[in-house]
Formats: structure tokens, C-alpha cells, sequence
């Protein structure tokens, strides 16, 4: 009986056991599924939202940034935005949108191109047409005036005048096809400096109440070569015309011609209300020449004036800058290499109209007690300063104008040419003093 007892007891124990056993397995299996479920849910979560903002950045790649980035290719000043999400920086999406956006700029440019060369070729062939018809008017006039030396004067007035506008219109049409890429189609005789300068004046509307006469402070028959004569008037002309359409009309626009040890440089400054700091920027970066200007660059209306001049810049080797004038208006500096001038024969002279060099500024005077050393002078402040020994007053007075009579546009140059020379002698007094050597002093431009 007992043993009945204990085997039923043991048993139940077991079955106890087991139950217990596979109630825990049950409960485990139950936390597993639950927690499966629950790294499903948030997996799927984690995807959504992955998916969710990779539709987000399609959006905003289709409606924002393709949109910028054609605007950039116009414009290169805009910007292309980067993506919406930057957790996204760097993955397979991330590759896959710049992959898009290098492709549709880079179709879209070369379209761009080839619709832009076939407009230059367009605008150049359709004002070669209208040049030569101007070269034509021009060879009549001038057979005009040859075959009629003894016409009325009223009349060859009149003829004169259509000539003048003939010429403002070949300029007009020469412009924007050199822009275009046009060849200066001219090839003229080696010429004077001066005269080339005259020429380009001579082609602006209004060049005689606009534009005053070229300061010519060359002391060398310097001209220019055959082949870059035409060059340089057209870029004088354009830089003449811009300065005499940016500047009010009772204002005259200064021309000066310096010689320089690596050239020569023509200064226009014009009195004008200037430039804004993009607006310089955009100029100096068209006439640098640093690469061809497209079409669609030209604006509307196109102005072709500076894209003009960067194309003959690179050409021809000239060297074109901008900065602010003297009068807060825009300086424009041509440089010209010695290697694109000559020397002039000396039994060929410049034109009649041609204004005669500059006479050179008297050295300043500097007052002060002498120094010891011989060329030098002291301060009241005991620093020495380097000078030229002054002339004696014979040699002062040699070749001097005596009492002759002068122009007052003469007088004006002559005084302005002292009023500079006095200026440089200050600036190099003052530079002196800073402790440096005077010999080693050159012009900042």
C-alpha cells in the first residue's frame, strides 16, 4: 500500500514537473514571438521612414535642385542646394542623385553649346553681310569728296557728316560680331600710337565735345604693328564709347598715353557714376580674355562692348584692366607689349591732328638744409632723403618755352603734367621716409 502511495506521489511530481516545464517554455516561446513582433514592427518603422524621406529627396531633387541647377548654369553665382535629409550623406542615395545632376548639367551644357555656336555663326555671317555694305558706303563717300574738291562747302559738310555716321554704324555692326568671334577683318599699315587713339575717338558719337584730346606723354615715334592696328582701335573705340555713354554730357572723358618699361599703356577715365562692386567684377572678368563669352552672356539687350574687347585681348596679347577712376568714375587701362609695337620711321610723321608729346613736368623743389653727403638733403627731423642735384640756372632755363604763346588746352596740359610731377615728388618724399630706398620706388599700376 505504501508503495502504491509513493509511486502515485512520485508520479504526480513528475507530471507536475512537466507541466511547470512546459508552461515556462510556452511563456518563453511567447516573449519570443513578442519580441520578434516588436523588432519586426520597428524594423519596418525604421524602413518607412527611410522610404519616406528617400521620396522626400526625389521631390526635392526633381523640384528644387535640377531647377537650381540649370539656373547655376545660367547664372553661376546661385547655388545648388545639397540634400534635404544629411543623415542620407554619403549612401547609395546620396550617389545616385549627384550621379542625375552631373548628368543633366552636363547634357544641358553641351546642348547649350552647340545651339550657342550655331547662333554665332548666325549673328557673325549676318553682320559680315552688313559690314560689307558699310565698307561699300564708305569707298562711295570718299570717291565723293576725292571727285569734288571744289564743291560748296555746306554740301561736303552734309557728306562729311554721313561719313561720321557711317562710321558710328561700323562700329556698331564691327562690335558684336567680333564678340561673335569675327576676325577684325581689317588689315591696316603700321601706324602712330596716336593716331590709332585718334581713330577709335573719331568713331564715337559726339568724340569732339566728348572726349578730350589725348595727353600724349610719349617721348619715342612708338607705333603699332600692321596686323594689331585694327585690334587696338576697335577695343579704344569700345572703352571710349563706354565711357562716353556712362558719363554726363557737359563731362569730357581724360585719354592719356604713357610709356612704360614692358610697353605701352592708354588710359581713358571718364567722370561717370562708376560701377557697382559685381558689376566691375562681371567687366574685368569679359575683358581679361581669360575664355570666349557665349551668347546668351551678352544680356538682353546684348551688350557687347567688353565681350568684344576679351576676345581681341586674347587674339592679339594686349592687356585690358578696370578699376575706379580718378573722378569716381571707371579707368580703363590698355596695356600694349613691346612685342606688338615698332619704331617708326623718322621721315614719316604723325597725322596733323595728332597732339604733340607733352612737355615734361619741372623736377620739385625741396627745401632743406644740405647734407654732407652730395645728392642728399636733411629734414628737420634729422632723416636724410634722396633728391637730384638741382640744375644750374642756365641749364634750368635751356630749352625752356621762354615767351612763347600757348593754347589754353596746351596750358591746361602743361599745368596739369607740373601739378602730377608735383605730386610724384611728394609721394616719393614720403615714401623715403617710411625708411625705404628711393631706387627701388616704381608706379603702382
Amino acid at each position: 500500500m505504501k508503495e502504491d502511495f509513493r509511486t502515485t506521489a512520485a508520479a504526480h511530481a513528475t507530471a507536475l514537473e512537466q507541466a511547470r516545464r512546459a508552461g515556462s517554455r510556452a511563456e518563453r516561446d511567447e516573449r519570443d514571438e513578442r519580441d520578434r513582433r516588436e523588432r519586426l514592427e520597428a524594423e519596418y518603422r525604421v524602413h518607412l521612414r527611410r522610404l519616406e524621406r528617400v521620396v522626400l529627396e526625389e521631390e526635392h531633387l526633381r523640384t528644387v535642385r535640377i531647377p537650381s541647377l540649370l539656373m547655376h548654369l545660367r547664372a553661376p553665382h546661385m547655388a545648388v542646394p545639397g540634400l534635404l535629409h544629411q543623415e542620407l550623406a554619403g549612401t547609395s542615395i546620396d550617389v545616385e542623385h549627384r550621379t542625375v545632376l552631373e548628368a543633366v548639367g552636363r547634357g544641358v551644357t553641351e546642348e547649350g553649346v552647340r545651339a550657342d555656336e550655331a547662333g554665332l555663326a548666325v549673328v557673325r555671317g549676318v553682320l559680315a553681310q552688313a559690314h560689307s555694305l558699310h565698307l561699300r558706303m564708305q569707298d562711295q563717300i570718299k570717291a565723293i569728296v576725292d571727285g569734288h574738291p571744289d564743291a560748296d562747302p555746306v554740301l561736303m559738310r552734309a557728306v562729311l557728316g554721313l561719313d561720321m555716321a557711317n562710321e558710328i554704324i561700323g562700329r556698331a555692326l564691327q562690335t558684336p560680331a567680333v564678340a561673335c568671334g569675327a576676325p577684325a577683318l581689317l588689315f591696316r599699315e603700321q601706324t602712330y600710337l596716336v593716331d590709332v587713339v585718334l581713330s577709335a575717338a573719331s568713331r564715337v558719337h559726339g568724340f569732339q565735345d566728348r572726349i578730350q584730346e589725348p595727353a600724349n606723354h610719349l617721348r619715342r615715334r612708338i607705333g603699332v604693328a600692321e596686323q594689331h592696328v585694327e585690334a587696338l582701335r576697335i577695343i579704344a573705340s569700345a572703352l571710349l564709347a563706354n565711357a562716353v555713354e556712362c558719363s554726363h554730357s557737359t563731362l569730357k572723358v581724360a585719354v592719356e598715353l604713357h610709356e612704360a618699361p614692358a610697353g605701352v599703356s592708354v588710359t581713358i577715365d571718364d567722370p561717370g557714376v562708376g560701377l557697382s562692386a559685381e558689376q566691375l567684377e562681371r567687366g574685368r572678368r569679359l575683358v581679361s580674355g581669360a575664355r570666349a563669352v557665349r551668347l546668351v552672356e551678352l544680356g538682353d539687350p546684348p551688350r557687347s562692348g567688353w565681350a568684344a574687347v576679351g576676345m581681341l585681348v586674347r587674339q592679339h596679347g594686349f592687356h585690358v584692366s578696370l578699376g575706379k577712376g580718378r573722378h569716381g568714375g571707371v579707368s580703363a587701362v590698355i596695356h600694349i607689349p613691346n612685342a606688338l609695337l615698332v619704331e617708326m620711321p623718322a621721315d614719316e610723321e604723325p597725322s596733323v591732328l595728332a597732339p604733340a608729346p607733352v612737355s615734361p613736368a619741372p623736377a620739385p623743389v625741396r627745401t632743406g638744409p644740405a647734407s654732407a653727403v652730395e645728392g642728399r638733403s636733411v629734414e628737420t627731423g634729422g632723416l636724410p632723403w634722396r633728391r637730384r642735384r638741382a640744375k644750374e640756372p642756365a641749364e634750368a632755363h635751356q630749352g625752356g618755352t621762354g615767351g612763347e604763346h600757348r593754347s589754353p588746352q596746351e596750358a591746361g596740359q602743361v599745368w596739369g603734367a607740373w601739378r602730377r610731377g608735383q605730386q610724384e615728388g611728394l609721394a616719393l618724399v614720403e615714401h623715403s621716409r617710411s625708411g625705404d630706398d628711393a631706387d627701388e620706388h616704381t608706379e603702382g599700376n
